[in-house]
């Protein structure tokens, strides 16, 4: 969200999960955020996921 109140969407790819393969290397972004602007970010789920051999 910028300091206007509007929002914009980074449509990118979906990779796998952080740290799903060794050494599988995750491309790297930059964005720039001015003051004031905010960054909203969203898992979709696997945190929740459980394994059930803990």
């Amino acid at each position: 969200m910028n300091g206007k109140m509007t929002f914009e969407i980074l449509k990118d790819k979906h990779g796998p999960m952080i740290c799903f393969m060794k050494k599988f290397r995750y491309k790297e972004y930059e964005i720039e955020l001015k003051p004031g602007a905010r960054l909203f970010l969203y898992t979709d789920g696997i945190p929740e996921a459980t394994d059930n051999n803990e």
